[in-house]
């Protein structure tokens, strides 16, 4: 193990152990993406028991479905977004074909 493995691994930090911290909720789309990834890592690493790679697991799936609900609300607002900036378009164009009244 490295040197600094057993301080992670040590009963106490909850957050290190792969345990849901209560903060998942509110880490950013970033932040929970990094977070899947050390666990990947701690996991694979054999840094951490059989027990806590089950936790760790466990926490990078609620992570993982954190991930994909961040990504389809982003999509369903490009999505809005792109729906309005066509219509925008479409009530412009429709104005320029209008005769001017003089």
């Amino acid at each position: 193990m490295p040197p600094n493995s057993q301080a992670r691994a040590r009963p106490g930090a909850s957050e290190d152990q792969g345990l849901p911290s209560g903060t998942d909720a509110e880490l950013s789309f970033e932040a929970a993406l990094d977070a899947i990834e050390d666990l990947i890592t701690r996991i694979e690493s054999g840094e951490i028991g059989l027990e806590e790679s089950i936790v760790a697991y466990e926490r990078g799936v609620a992570l993982v479905k954190r991930c994909r609900d961040a990504l389809q609300k982003a999509e369903l607002k490009v999505e809005t977004l792109n729906k309005e900036l066509a219509a925008a378009a479409d009530t412009e164009a429709q104005g320029s074909d209008r005769p001017i009244d003089r």
